[in-house]
């Protein structure tokens, strides 16, 4: 058989669907916008016969990736794209079709802010903030008002160095816990 088959309509590609691995099963999709552009690729990257990876494209240019990593037919992964370049990420990390984790790689001074909505009431519990892969700073909230809990602060090592906290008045810190080199309070 063929590796790839182009289909046409009025003259232009329409969809195409290819043979990656070599295997006899098509395991490619790709799909053509009126201009011929490339418009989404669906795939099966690892060969169970199920699709698992889909690409969507704007004038050939990749704006979104949904990708099912846990094999379970849902896809629990979604990364946005930007001029070619990843700016956010959404997780559903326990597959119950919600996603826990939201991830942002735009929001100077930092270098990626995520966010933990585990209980899935739509208020984030914890909130983290890196530079350059360091953890620098974790948010946490109060569960149904969202009000800051505590901040913690961290060194270019990843170090604990200063917790904020508040003493149950929502949303003011006002107790402040400062820590050595091994993260012990002082």
């Amino acid at each position: 058989g063929y590796d790839t088959v182009t289909y046409f309509a009025d003259g232009r590609p329409d969809r195409q669907e290819k043979d990656t691995d070599g295997d006899g099963k098509i395991d490619m999709f790709i799909h053509f916008d009126p201009e011929g552009n490339q418009e989404s690729m669906e795939s099966d990257s690892n060969g169970d016969g199920q699709i698992d990876t889909r690409q969507f494209f704007r004038k050939d240019r990749l704006y979104r990736l949904e990708k099912d990593e846990d094999g379970n037919g849902s896809m629990d992964l979604v990364v946005f794209y930007e001029g070619g370049k990843p700016i956010g990420l959404e997780q559903d990390r326990d597959s119950d079709g919600r996603f826990e984790i939201r991830q942002r790689f735009d929001k100077p001074p930092w270098s990626a802010v995520m966010e933990a909505d585990l209980d899935g009431d739509g208020l984030a519990e914890t909130c983290a903030f890196y530079k350059d892969g360091v953890l620098r700073r974790v948010d946490a909230y109060a569960d149904g008002d969202g009000s800051l809990r505590y901040r913690e602060h961290f060194n270019e090592q990843g170090r604990l160095i200063k917790r904020e906290e508040s003493d149950k008045r929502p949303g003011l810190l006002n107790i402040c816990w400062f820590y050595d080199q091994d993260e012990t309070p002082v």
